[in-house]
C-alpha cells in the first residue's frame, strides 16, 4: 500500500488531527499533517483531498 492516514485522537470531543504517510523508498514518511480548524490539501495521493478535520467532526 503505497499510502496510509493515521487519525490522531488527543481528546473527545476534540476534532483529530490526521497525517498521511506516502511509501517512499521502502519507508513511510509524513506527507501531510491537517490539524483541527486549518484547511490543508493532500496531493501526494492519485486524488487531492483538501479537508478540515474540524468539518470532518460531528459538533
Amino acid at each position: 500500500m503505497p499510502y496510509f492516514w493515521a487519525v490522531h485522537q488527543d481528546g473527545i470531543p476534540q476534532a483529530p488531527t490526521i497525517v498521511a504517510h506516502r511509501l517512499v523508498s521502502g519507508r513511510y514518511v509524513e506527507d501531510t499533517t491537517a490539524n483541527p480548524g486549518t484547511s490543508v490539501t493532500n496531493t501526494g495521493a492519485p486524488v487531492p483531498v483538501t479537508f478540515d478535520p474540524a468539518v470532518l467532526w460531528p459538533s
